[in-house]
């Protein structure tokens, strides 16, 4: 599906993207961490609502045109925002106890909890992870869409976890790769600043292009569970936005 669509995708998440790839790349701006990571947060909503209403039409052999796909995203924003809120909150709950041993009691066995904590923080990342498509596909609010992506994941999380974990190691490596061709000093901390303009150009292509690819891995998932749980017909559920 991405690859059969990789302009169009591909296309939405770097113009969405364009303002944190000025930043990044523009060596001359720099903002608090925090301003950028809400930045992000806020354009990849923009991005996956787009992309899951193109998949949508892509599956049933529509035109997914560039204006539209990023007209619906803006329409579900806001109950986006929110399950990406919520979802993020619930996803750090579980490592909460690990950072209060490690500051209050013994650094190693907070690290060891923190651990624990992550694989924890995944599963409820995958429990939720349909909930952004059922925001734009079911047109419902926020607590009901967490609840129904509960409820569709239920017996699949494992098929899930492997998919994700797959792509963002896929991710890592290949940033990783890139860095090491690139940079001497390896203490640029994910700030671009210590980066040659070669090198951050590369780390933001590949990641807009993972972006992108998470993005349609949701829609994929939410269209292949519908069908599998609720027994929905294919041309059923691909023509929701007729």
């Amino acid at each position: 599906m991405y690859a059969r669509n990789f302009v169009l995708f591909t296309g939405i998440a770097v113009v969405v993207s364009s303002p944190i790839i000025a930043i990044r790349l523009g060596k001359f701006v720099t903002i608090p961490r925090w301003v950028s990571w809400a930045l992000d947060t806020f354009l990849l909503q923009i991005i996956t609502a787009a992309i899951i209403y193109g998949v949508f039409r892509r599956i049933n052999n529509k035109k997914a045109g560039f204006g539209r796909c990023l007209s619906i995203s803006m329409e579900r924003l806001f109950p986006l925002l929110g399950v990406a809120i919520l979802s993020g909150i619930a996803s750090f709950l579980p490592q909460i106890p690990g950072y209060i041993m490690m500051m209050t009691v013994n650094i190693f066995f907070g690290s060891m909890l923190i651990l624990v904590g992550v694989v924890f923080s995944w599963m409820i990342y995958v429990a939720l992870a349909t909930a952004p498509a059922i925001v734009v596909v079911e047109r419902i609010g926020v607590l009901d869409s967490l609840r129904r992506s509960l409820k569709l994941t239920r017996g699949s999380r494992w098929t899930i976890f492997f998919v994700y974990v797959l792509i963002s190691i896929l991710g890592s490596v290949i940033m990783i790769i890139w860095i090491f061709l690139f940079a001497v000093d390896l203490t640029w901390a994910g700030d671009y600043e210590h980066l040659s303009l070669a090198a951050g150009t590369g780390l933001v292509v590949i990641s807009i292009v993972f972006t992108a690819l998470t993005a349609v891995a949701v829609a994929l998932t939410f269209y292949k569970l519908k069908i599998k749980v609720e027994g929905i017909g294919e041309e059923e559920l691909a023509s929701v936005f007729d």
